[in-house]
């Protein structure tokens, strides 16, 4: 004889809640301890990273001490320095010679000159007349590299030579003139 259930049979859903509750349960738990395992090893690694900076922070700082600049260095970099400052405020001096040679009378000459600190040019020169310093003076102004002219100093001087009874003089003169930017570089 066959034997007979008749409980009725229970369905799928509760069957399958016990293994698959304890299935879940089980998967939560792998993956609880995988994120927790990650979450570690990225500390770890920031950490190490971390402990890498810091000491190759201490090796630039170890190796900026020892960078001393030597004696030919320093002077090199001094010399350059000053190069420089030469070439920042040079002046082009050729326009300006050219102007005060071409203005120059013929019986006039130029006899120093002389820089200032203060931007002034100083030029002392021999004529033989007052009319000569006039126009020199003049023509001077009109040269655009020219700022300010002032006649500092005219002196009366004999010279030994005489016409007749006459006794031939000059006068020397010092002119003071104040240059402007065009005879600077740009």
């Amino acid at each position: 004889m066959k034997t007979i259930n008749l409980l009725p049979r229970k369905p799928f859903a509760e069957r399958a809640f016990v293994p698959l509750l304890a299935a879940s349960v089980a998967l939560s738990v792998l993956i609880a301890l995988l994120i927790g395992f990650f979450v570690i090893r990225y500390e770890a690694n920031i950490d190490n990273k971390s402990g890498k900076t810091a000491e190759i922070q201490e090796q630039i700082k170890q190796l900026q001490a020892l960078r001393i600049v030597d004696s030919a260095t320093a002077d090199f970099n001094a010399l350059s320095e000053e190069v420089n400052k030469l070439k920042a405020s040079r002046r082009y001096w050729i326009p300006v010679f050219e102007a005060l040679a071409s203005s120059l009378p013929k019986t006039s000459r130029i006899t120093s000159m002389g820089f200032d600190d203060h931007e002034k040019l100083t030029v002392a020169m021999e004529t033989d007349s007052l009319d000569h310093i006039a126009d020199y003076t003049t023509l001077l102004q009109r040269v655009p590299l020219v700022d300010k002219l002032s006649v500092a100093k005219i002196e009366k001087i004999s010279k030994s030579a005489s016409v007749g009874d006459q006794t031939l003089y000059a006068y020397s003169v010092t002119i003071e003139i104040s240059l402007t930017k065009l005879s600077q570089p740009k």
